[in-house]
This record gives C-alpha cells, structure tokens and sequence, in this order.
C-alpha cells in the first residue's frame, strides 16, 4: 500500500488519489474511515473529493471532447477556406495588373465593390499606401482668371498685401486663394505691392555731399538753424509721406507737405511754406537722402 499510493517525487500517486476519491464518493464510508484505511489525513480525502466532483461537473458542461479525427476535419476546412481566398484574391490581381507600372495607374485598380477584396487587401496586394487611396484631387482652379482679377485690384490700389488681396477677391469675384498662392502668382506677374520702408533717406550715389555744419556748434537762437525730414503715416489704410521744416531751437514748424509719393515735390512744396513766412535761417540742415540732395533742391 505504500508503494502504491507515494509517487517517486514523494508525492501521491495520480491513482491512489483515484481510488480515495471514487470511495469517498461512494458515501459507503466516512472521511475518517477512509483516512484512516489508507493512513492519510481526513482533509486530504475531502478535498479529493471535491476535485473530483468538479472535474466531473466540467465533463458534462463541455458535452465530451472531440475526438482526433473531427479536428483534423476542422483544420482542413478552414484550411479550404483559407486557399479559396488566396486563390480568388490572386486570380483578382492577376487579371487587374495586366501592363501596369505606375502608383497612379495602380491606384486607379481599386474595386470597392461588394465581391472585391477590402481595401486594405487590395493595396497590400498591388503595393498602395492605404491612407493614400482616401485623397480625391480637387478640380483644377481658373488660374488666368485670378491673374486678371490680381491685375485688376493691383491697379485700382497698389498697396494691397498678401493678406488683404485674397479677402477683396473672395469678395469681389468669388475666387478663394490663400495668402502663399496670392503671392506666388504676384510675384510670377511682376507686382510689387507699394508701403513705406523704414529707410526713408536713401541717398543718390551720383550726388555730391554737402558737409556737416553743425559739429560743436551750440544753436541758441531762432532761425539759426532750420532743419526738415520725411516720415510716413498710415490713414485709412493708406500710406501718405509727411514732409516737415521747422526751426532748431524753437522746434516750431515752419512748413509741412503730404502726399502719396516721396519725391523732391514733396519737400519742395514744406520749404515754400516755410519761406512763405518771411524768415530765412542762417543754416538748412537735412540728411544726404537722394530728395535733399536733387539738383531741384539746390
């Protein structure tokens, strides 16, 4: 008996635990007995038992095991299943890759039918990137069209930007660009848009230099020094050049002039305006800009 029922690893045997189990479930003896038969534990045989009736239970709930050959059965199925689609899957590509070489002649092979593959299929098959069949290109815009309405605004007014112009023309003609592409075509049409630059004193390289007269002079006095520079103004939306001559020492103006250009006009019309006045300085200070340095200047 104590061979029978102790494994060689020292535990019990799988069929001396079988035949505990099978007595105790029999209710002819008690556990106590039982243990006592066999000289094990009393809580050993109970809970044989009850691995026993579990395994029993979960017999019944599978309804028995399949037997060796219902599963080959099975594998061959689907193994069936899975050449048949292979096969169709193959004979699909076969017939639509006939002379095709490029993405877009493969890409234009797409069957989204009912009978076709998925799509993901599909593109592995003929080598597509999937995210790339879901783009559909827009139909080409009226690109002379655009070209004429850009001329046309520039011409009404040249100050307008990248920005501003493609508001006028969803606006004025119904053509919806963005800034980058406004650009683009300006720049292929050779428009400049016009705005005042921070330098405003550009000197003509032609002119001759006059020379500073005002190093470590002290200007104390009315009309001894008058002096007149250009700046620029933003109005309603427009750019305008403002012209001004005034007095050194009394920082009183003199004479000013507006306009749309920077020219030697400009200045012109603020020195007359001043001169109109009656008084006349000792000195006209100005930078070396290309308006103040003109032979009209002078």
């Amino acid at each position: 008996m104590q061979n029978e029922k102790i494994h060689k690893r020292g535990r019990y045997a799988t069929e001396f635990k079988e035949k505990v189990a099978l007595e105790a479930l029999t209710g002819a003896k008690t556990h106590a007995q039982i243990a006592s038969e066999y000289g094990i534990s009393p809580d050993l045989v109970k809970d044989w038992k009850k691995q026993a009736k579990e395994m029993l239970g979960e017999c019944f709930r599978r309804g028995g095991r399949k037997s060796e050959m219902e599963k080959k059965d099975e594998r061959i199925a689907n193994l069936e299943r899975l050449l048949g689609k292979r096969e169709f899957e193959l004979d699909w590509l076969s017939k639509k890759s006939q002379g095709v070489g490029t993405v877009a002649q493969r890409r234009q092979l797409l069957d989204m039918g009912g009978e076709a593959p998925s799509r993901k299929r599909q593109c592995e098959l003929l080598g597509l990137a999937r995210s790339s069949t879901y783009y559909k290109k827009r139909a080409p815009k009226d690109e002379p069209a655009t070209e004429r309405a850009i001329e046309q605004l520039y011409e009404e007014d040249a100050t307008l930007g990248r920005r501003r112009m493609p508001v006028l023309l969803q606006r004025r003609y119904g053509i919806e660009i963005g800034a980058k592409k406004c650009q683009r075509i300006k720049k292929k049409l050779g428009l400049r848009t016009l705005y005042p630059h921070r330098d405003t004193s550009a000197p003509n390289p032609r002119a001759e230099k006059e020379s500073y007269l005002l190093k470590d002079m002290e200007i104390n006095e009315v009309d001894q020094v008058w002096t007149s520079d250009i700046t620029y103004l933003q109005i309603d939306r427009c750019n305008y050049y403002l012209c001004v001559v005034m007095d050194w020492d009394s920082r009183f103006v003199l004479g000013w002039s507006m306009g749309r250009h920077m020219d030697v006009r400009l200045c012109l019309d603020a020195l007359d305006m001043a001169l109109k006045s009656g008084r006349c300085p000792k000195i006209f200070n100005t930078d070396q800009g290309s308006q103040y340095t003109s032979g009209d200047w002078k």
